[in-house]
């Protein structure tokens, strides 16, 4: 397959060198085996301070065509939305049902110029415009309300949420199906439907599931995840073009292999790519602590069986890795980019960036305590918090080469 093209001076237009060894820029090394990457910087280009913008808290970046930032305020219903600059151009929405109100600010994004943000509980999108200026707001299209057909599917939706919504009304998204297409005893089925406006919605894919045993146990009808475990990683590009899985396979106690299986819509595959990995073990301390925490609190209410904490210790002991899983978070770019944030070490935090061919051409250090919300071959647009939890949004510039990986 070849590769992307990219802007002269981008990362995307940097060769990867591949060595025997472990991936490392500058003085940090990530846990990624026979993979090196050109090292780059970061340098501060945009600042939102949490003191001067009040921001209750930040989980969202979504980045407009024109760099526009909206960033989510789901505590007040709101919508801030910044220009390029960083200069707030208005403020959209206020708890309520009526046109601009929301009862809940799931999911957001941008359709070309125009911005969506879909309510899950009141299971409708509203469309804003680049001014801010609030220009409609309609409901899920029938083919995608609970009990709704699906194309080839016995079973029926149970429930849909939006991942990507296209100008011409199209959706794209997860959902769960129930009936004799779903599972017969225990959780529906996990599914990616698309549907364009007044025809049945299709399965494009079906990702792995949330509840499978290598990550999820089951006792008496209650779930919770095994600890350490890496669950599925699922993102879907901006432009509604892709979406990608990373699954983990530890495969020892040293560590295992880790695949990216890259999608173009309407659900062709584009590649799949596994990368091996030298795992972070985990200790006895580690294990001992998160038995501990299935016991409930004192005076606190009991749920289930009288015996469910030992039963959840019994079936995490069984199965809880002996390694950390590599990669905790993914994000699609803009652009075609990958970026994957590596697990922590004792003062680190690294991303390792794939071409969109899954090629593994950057790496860098994040700053301390900070999460990639959106990113390109050029930007990083991060969240980090501080000592007390307030959140500061921060808009980065990507600089190959350098002899220094740092912040």
């Amino acid at each position: 397959m070849t590769s992307r093209c990219a802007a002269p001076g981008s990362i995307v237009a940097r060769r990867t060198v591949f060595v025997s060894g472990v991936l490392c820029a500058a003085t940090a090394c990530a846990d990624i085996q026979h993979v090196s990457a050109p090292a780059v910087q970061l340098v501060e280009e945009l600042r939102l301070d949490p003191h001067v913008e009040d921001f209750s808290v930040v989980r969202n970046v979504h980045v407009g065509p024109r760099g526009q930032m909206v960033v989510p305020q789901p505590q007040d219903r709101q919508l801030w939305l910044y220009d390029s600059t960083g200069r707030r151009l208005a403020t959209i929405g206020r708890q309520g049902s009526g046109p601009g109100e929301f009862e809940a600010m799931n999911l957001a994004g941008w359709a070309a110029e125009t911005l969506w943000v879909f309510d899950g509980r009141q299971y409708r999108v509203t469309w804003v415009a680049p001014d801010g200026t609030v220009l409609r707001t309609s409901p899920l299209p029938p083919t995608l309300v609970s009990g709704a057909a699906v194309d080839g599917e016995t079973g029926t939706v149970l429930f849909f949420s939006p991942r990507i919504v296209r100008p011409d009304g199209a959706m794209f998204g997860e959902a769960r199906l129930r009936g004799e297409s779903g599972l017969d005893a225990g959780w529906p089925e996990r599914v990616l439907l698309f549907a364009l406006p007044d025809v049945p919605a299709r399965v494009v894919a079906r990702p792995p599931a949330y509840e499978d045993e290598r990550w999820f146990m089951t006792v008496s009808g209650f779930g919770r995840n095994v600890p350490f475990a890496a669950q599925p990683l699922l993102a879907f590009s901006p432009n509604g073009s892709r979406f990608a899985y990373l699954t983990t396979q530890v495969d020892g106690s040293e560590g295992g292999n880790f695949t990216v299986t890259m999608f173009e819509l309407p659900g062709d595959t584009a590649f799949v790519r596994s990368y091996p990995f030298r795992g972070f073990p985990v200790t006895t301390a580690e294990r001992d602590s998160a038995l501990a925490a299935m016991e409930p609190r004192p005076g606190a209410p009991r749920e289930g069986p009288a015996d469910l904490p030992q039963r959840f210790q019994a079936a995490a002991r069984d199965r809880m890795p002996p390694v950390h899983p590599p990669v905790v978070a993914m994000i699609l770019g803009l652009d075609e980019t990958i970026w994957l944030t590596l697990r922590d070490t004792a003062d680190t935090r690294m991303a390792l960036v794939l071409d969109g061919d899954g090629e593994p051409i950057a790496s860098l250090r994040l700053p301390p305590r900070s999460t990639i919300r959106q990113a390109s071959a050029t930007h990083l647009w991060l969240t980090q918090t501080d000592d007390v939890d307030l959140t500061t949004v921060l808009r980065v510039r990507v600089v190959p080469g350098g002899s220094e990986v740092g912040y």
